[in-house]
């Protein structure tokens, strides 16, 4: 069951920053107070080059298994700061990601290497100014002298993808803070980022620049990130449980949620304004108050009405690569024989991810399709990347939904709604189509029903997949359910 690992990975506190010279940093990073992981960021002049990394590992609990994630960012520049290239690498399962990227005069190339095989591809240079991290650094200094009571900064974060994203601090306050024991002077101020809207943190920072201390509440869930020594940041590490902190325990009950054809719930967000919802053809919401919708959910079986969606639903990436060998075999052994139409062939392929992923566990963080493809091994997360890039291998536009899905019992919880992710393919019919939902997770005799709550829907492109996740994270904890009716 999907909890809030994806979108936690999605505001982790990569800096934009290097140091002016040589320099390494470590960093503690807490979830609801305990010590969850570390993050190290170091900066070298080495010749004519300045090159900023990062790394983060952390590891949080889910039930009784405890996931372990490491990110890693490089970016390399010239000391008048244009950019030569950046890397990232991800590794949320047991097989790590890494995205290269080199800027050319007129292009970037795109280096993917996973499952032991690269692909190279070429894409068009970030649209607009934008900053290097040393170029951020030296204009953040250089507003913050100037006395500037508001600093916008667009830059590249290497985790992020090639898209550039927009950090903005404002109401700037000097303050003597404590950082595990010591009475630092620093500067705090409060800062927002324009791939994460919604979410605020608060940061100080020393004199530098040097984060010193960063709070982000990521809906119940408060993590803090305290500078430390190398030592201190590296000690034993004590995992926080999170995934049943983030279930939804609703009023009312479903006595039988795998037979429920439509149904319609209040949702609440108490202390803050909910967010619109996606309205798609297995649901639609009406809005009551700044903090409270109307949502009815059906087996969204309407009619065919859509045209057929862009190039980002049937397109390869990182998380649905779908022309990945062992992907393109899974799906070819799936397809019905003859010429069968779309729908078959997607419910064919939906059973056979159910049938595919044996081990069917938490220990998993977010899997890729192809590793899915080879180690049958996930929750549901890689039941719904794999279902995309299957159905994308059978030329089915597909689509991941993040949201929940109400369980009699689910990891010692009884009667809850967990967060969860699902697959919807676009059917086509004379032309038109419709978006239909796929839950490989229900087993061979249920496609759908409607328990399910979509909060975010995403191609999983590159890029996208982590900022498909935000919506998710102001609800975590802080949500309600109210069961209004069931059919």
């Amino acid at each position: 069951m999907f909890t809030f690992l994806a979108a936690l990975i999605a505001v982790m506190p990569m800096r934009a920053f290097a140091q002016p010279k040589t320099e390494e940093n470590y960093y503690v990073i807490h979830l609801d107070g305990q010590r969850s992981g570390w993050m190290r960021e170091t900066s070298t002049i080495d010749d004519d080059t300045l090159t900023s990394a990062a790394e983060i590992r952390f590891e949080i609990k889910r039930g009784k298994m405890t996931i372990a994630i490491t990110m890693e960012s490089e970016f390399v520049e010239t000391l008048d700061h244009k950019p030569i290239s950046m890397t990232s690498t991800q590794s949320m399962a047991s097989m790590p990601v890494t995205t290269h990227v080199k800027f050319l005069d007129d292009k970037l190339e795109v280096e993917v290497t996973q499952n032991g095989t690269t692909s190279t591809q070429t894409q068009p240079l970030p649209e607009g100014a934008w900053l290097t991290p040393g170029g951020a650094e030296e204009y953040f200094n250089l507003r913050r002298e100037a006395g500037a009571d508001k600093i916008s900064i667009r830059t590249l974060d290497p985790l992020s993808g090639i898209a550039p994203t927009v950090s903005t601090y404002t109401n700037f306050i000097d303050e003597t803070i404590s950082v595990y024991g010591r009475e630092v002077a620093s500067t705090r101020a409060t800062l927002t980022n324009s791939s994460s809207p919604g979410l605020v943190s608060t940061e100080n920072f020393d004199s530098k620049g040097r984060m010193l201390k960063s709070i982000t509440q990521l809906g119940g869930i408060n993590m803090e990130v305290l500078a430390a020594d190398k030592e201190l940041a590296m000690a034993e590490l004590d995992p926080p449980e999170l995934m049943q902190s983030t279930f939804v325990t609703p009023k009312g009950n479903i006595a039988k949620p795998r037979k429920v054809e439509e149904a319609s719930y209040l949702l609440r967000l108490p202390n803050a304004k909910l967010s619109d919802l996606p309205v798609l053809p297995s649901q639609s919401f009406e809005r009551i108050d700044d903090h409270t919708l109307r949502l009815k959910v059906t087996m969204g079986d309407t009619e065919a009405s859509e045209d057929r969606p862009g190039d980002e639903y049937t397109e390869s990436s990182t998380m649905v690569d779908k022309d990945d060998p062992v992907v393109r075999q899974l799906a070819e052994n799936a397809r019905p024989a003859g010429d069968a139409p779309d729908e078959i062939r997607a419910e064919a392929m939906r059973r056979a991810v159910y049938n595919h992923i044996d081990e069917k566990h938490l220990g998993v963080g977010i899997a890729t399709a192809s590793e899915v493809a080879r180690s049958g091994v996930g929750d549901c997360t890689e039941h719904a990347t794999l279902l995309a890039a299957m159905l994308r291998a059978d030329e089915i536009p597909s689509r991941t939904v993040s949201g929940l899905v109400f369980v009699n019992s689910f990891e010692g919880s009884k009667d809850i709604f967990g967060y969860h992710m699902w697959t919807q393919g676009w059917i086509a019919e004379d032309g038109k189509g419709r978006w239909v939902d796929l839950d490989a997770t229900l087993g061979p005799n249920t496609r759908f029903d409607a328990t399910h709550i979509a909060l975010s829907v995403s191609a999983l492109s590159d890029g996208d997949s982590n900022n498909a996740m935000i919506a998710l994270v102001p609800l975590l904890g802080a949500l309600e359910i109210e069961i209004e009716d069931v059919k």
